[in-house]
């Protein structure tokens, strides 16, 4: 009997890395829909061959991110207003269904464990971490329904999951979603706690079909509108903060870490330079640089600053408020860095290349004036 063939490891490692940075720059948006992924540049960028690209793509397309066209090749899918209602429909028959086979068997370890991802939740909801909460939501519900021990249903609903996650993440804002969600995910998890299989069944079937009927409607406005219109309208991270008179240098100086408000007063100096604007503290914990005026197509207009940072106690966000060309050619050169829609998440300066960050800001800045006066 010949021997089974051998398994290269490094290549399906290889294959994973891939896979998982580019998932998440779909679902954070640096891969927008219909965008080509050409396997050559992938190859470069990651320093391999085509074959673990190939191999990631295909893992990607059996997600649904990832669609394949003759004479064309691989492209970002992209999903129609149609297609998440459909998505939505299964979801709602699938994730009921484990979670009515999952209740009897939640421990209390469970029920602890998802309070407190809750709890992680509220937090990142009030940091205005969007690519973060998408993530806690979706560790929420997975949580929920393991216990009923239905791997093919739990497959099938992660991948559903992730297809609509990325548009969640990126209109996640502008739906006003999160303070809903997070009520309905807590009178969900308390109908778990008493064991009422039929009202947490409810109350999770209707979760789903509101952000299915929010996020529907959302995108049929959306596909009413000119693309040409869509690309001048930056993601505002929260549209409701207003710029304030406190002091920033008192701001900062309240940072305990040494190191952390020393990067942050870096950074303050950085895009003052940039910009030639004073900051100003927005809202508790954002400071902008200069200002803009945006209106979308719909008619919804407000003032947003043109950059800004946020410390934060894992990190320090900096607000780039709007896509420019070379944005993702530039984060490949960054460093360490994570990154969520129109944000980026860095741990340390030191982490970075400064001149990059420099030139990232630059863009940003001219990018937001240019949309500005269009």
């Amino acid at each position: 009997m010949s021997a089974a063939p051998s398994v290269d490891k490094t290549t399906t490692q290889t294959t994973e890395t891939i896979a998982n940075v580019l998932r998440n720059d779909i679902l954070y948006g640096l891969l927008k829909s219909n965008l080509p992924l050409r396997q050559d540049e992938i190859a470069a960028r990651f320093g391999v061959s085509k074959i673990p690209v190939r191999e990631a793509l295909q893992q990607l397309k059996a997600e649904g991110l990832v669609t394949f066209f003759p004479n064309r090749g691989a492209v970002v899918s992209t999903l129609s207003s149609a297609a998440v209602d459909e998505i939505y429909a299964m979801r709602i028959a699938l994730e009921t269904l484990a979670l009515q086979r999952a209740i009897p068997h939640l421990t209390i370890a469970d029920l602890t464990q998802a309070e407190a991802l809750l709890a992680a939740i509220d937090k990142e909801a009030q940091e205005v971490q969007v690519a973060r909460w998408g993530e806690l939501n979706w560790q929420f519900h997975a949580l929920l329904y393991r216990p009923a021990n239905l791997p093919r249903v739990m497959s099938w609903v992660q991948t559903l999951h992730t297809n609509v996650a990325r548009y969640l993440i990126i209109y996640l804002i502008s739906l006003d979603y999160q303070v809903t969600s997070q009520c309905e995910h807590h009178a969900i998890l308390a109908a778990c706690r008493r064991g009422d299989v039929a009202v947490a069944t409810e109350l999770l079937r209707q979760h789903l079909q509101a952000a299915a009927d929010k996020l529907v409607a959302f995108l049929q406005q959306r596909e009413s509108v000119q693309p040409s219109v869509l690309r001048k309208e930056p993601i505002m991270a929260e549209l409701k903060t207003k710029p304030t008179d406190a002091s920033v240098t008192d701001f900062l100086n309240q940072i305990a870490d040494e190191k952390r408000r020393q990067d942050c007063f870096a950074v303050l100096d950085l895009m003052q330079s940039v910009t030639g604007a004073a900051p100003k503290l927005w809202g508790s914990a954002i400071i902008g640089f200069g200002d803009m005026h945006y209106k979308y197509a719909t008619g919804r207009q407000g003032d947003w600053f043109l950059i800004g940072f946020s410390p934060r106690k894992q990190n320090i966000t900096l607000y780039l408020t709007v896509e420019f060309e070379q944005k993702a050619a530039l984060l490949q050169k960054l460093g360490k860095y994570k990154t969520g829609k129109s944000c980026l998440y860095i741990n340390k300066l030191q982490d970075i290349d400064r001149a990059i960050l420099q030139e990232l800001i630059e863009q940003s800045v001219t990018q937001a004036q240019t949309n500005a006066e269009a």
